[in-house]
């Protein structure tokens, strides 16, 4: 009986061992952001630096949107990342992990996204049926008598 407890006892502690020494993988993310068309995007952007440990960052992009079709400000990515690696090193002081703020700055880059012909169509179309509807409005607007 004693000899079926300690085999137990050596099985449970290696299957213990074999969990803890399984690497926990990072999940790996790539961030497209139109940040600067509104406040909440560098807000979260800097969320996103304070979990840097836990994911596997592979690019942070700046892009066009439906609300900033033009504009793409990775300066706005590279400034959140610069203040970051002035608390990166309390970080790690705290949890191991944190990426140098060089190796995020590596991972900056832009993209200006073109319309595509279907959504020029929509474009056309609904400027069409507000032109329609401003023409019918028009002429049915008579001025009041008096």
């Amino acid at each position: 009986m004693k000899t079926i407890l300690t085999l137990i006892l050596i099985s449970i502690c290696s299957f213990c061992q074999f969990i803890s020494a399984q690497v926990n993988q990072k999940n790996r993310v790539i961030i497209l952001t139109d940040i600067e068309a509104d406040p909440d995007d560098t807000q979260s952007m800097v969320r996103l630096l304070f979990y840097s440990n836990v994911i596997d960052i592979k690019g942070l992009i700046a892009t066009t949107s439906v609300w900033q079709k033009t504009r793409v400000v990775p300066e706005s990515i590279i400034k959140v990342i610069q203040a970051y690696g002035k608390v990166q090193p309390n970080l790690n002081k705290h949890e191991a992990g944190f990426p140098e703020a060089e190796e995020l700055l590596m991972k900056v880059d832009e993209v200006r996204f073109r319309r595509t012909s279907i959504q020029i169509q929509y474009a056309n179309l609904m400027n069409s049926q507000k032109e329609e509807v401003s023409n019918v409005a028009a002429s049915t607007n008579t001025p009041a008598e008096d």
